[in-house]
């Protein structure tokens, strides 16, 4: 299961400007017993979305629509566990899906696992910009933004074990001119405008490492016939294999082996306080996003701003 890494700003509608605060407050006051008529109202693409607190500034998303799930996460019960709701999905994916999130304590940074059925982080913007819509705040929206990453030639060779390796080749270059007339026995250009590039995918053997191949490819290959690059290798002999790319970015993510539910948090934890490219990402995204207060979405940072006679509830539209 990936964990992937996204920062977040707020987009005013009138002039598509960006600004960044801080919503860690915000986010857990709305899964208070207080803002449990928000929850109830939460929906995208005819399903329920909750998100349940499980221990600082942890939390599962659910997508479901089966009425007994609905029914245990509604009761007003101090006593709901997320950890209750997740042992019934699991026994029974036909009940819904749940994601993890995970708010950085220090950082504006939040981490987001899911499995290939559970909810993606849209359905997770979709929650808070339907909160937003609840709560009348109609002229920004809430917008995440993946975080990427990316390597040079120089800091792939130090990598101690490369696997599959997958490279991009511009179809315009010498190397594609190759591969068109070797493959397809043409290059003439009316008869290929429907390609745009090649994907060469190198696999090894069984139990077998293309790190030093890889790294002599590295060496000789012509980088304006490459579009792209991307390795299955490691950064150090014990970590777990992931993507490393070269030329164009990719997503910024760590890899949680865990499938017990139990150690799942405990690596997501784990995995996002010590991931060392973290914190110069955030910080290289907000240098490019000022900060700026919403008082409006600050007055509900305390749970109890949430209830009824303090704040409207405007139901979504059908």
């Amino acid at each position: 299961m990936k964990l992937n890494y996204f920062t977040y700003c707020f987009e005013k509608f009138e002039d598509k400007s960006q600004f960044r605060m801080e919503i860690n407050d915000f986010i857990k006051s709305s899964t208070s017993n207080e803002a449990l008529p928000f929850a109830k109202q939460n929906r995208h693409s005819g399903e329920n979305l909750y998100l349940l607190p499980v221990v600082n500034s942890f939390y599962l998303f659910v997508q479901t629509k089966d009425r007994e799930i609905i029914k245990r996460i509604e009761k007003k019960d101090d006593e709901i566990k997320a950890y209750e709701i997740q042992s019934l999905l699991s026994k029974d994916e036909s009940l819904g899906f749940a994601s993890y999130v995970y708010f950085h304590p220090t950082l504006r940074v939040f981490g987001f696992a899911s499995r290939v059925l559970s909810p993606k982080f849209t359905a997770f913007q979709m929650y808070i910009n339907n909160l937003l819509v609840m709560l009348r705040i109609q002229d920004i929206s809430f917008v995440v933004h993946p975080l990427k990453t990316e390597i040079t030639k120089n800091q792939a060779m130090t990598l101690p074990f490369i696997g599959t390796t997958r490279f991009l080749v511009r179809k315009d270059s010498s190397l594609g001119e190759s591969f068109k007339e070797f493959f397809l026995g043409s290059t003439n250009p009316n008869d290929l405008e429907v390609i745009e590039s090649f994907e060469i995918i190198i696999k090894p053997a069984s139990r077998k490492s293309l790190t030093d191949t890889i790294k002599k490819t590295l060496v000789s290959i012509e980088d304006d016939g490459i579009k792209g690059i991307i390795l299955r290798g490691k950064q150090n002999l014990e970590d777990n294999v992931k993507d490393f790319y070269i030329h164009s970015a990719g997503a910024l993510y760590d890899e949680i082996k865990s499938t017990e539910e139990s150690k799942v948090f405990d690596e997501i934890k784990e995995k996002i306080e010590n991931n060392v490219e973290l914190k110069d990402k955030v910080e290289e995204y907000e240098q490019e996003v000022p900060e700026q207060m919403d008082d409006r979405i600050a007055y509900l940072y305390n749970p109890a701003n949430w209830a009824s006679d303090r704040v409207c509830l405007f139901p979504l539209s059908q």
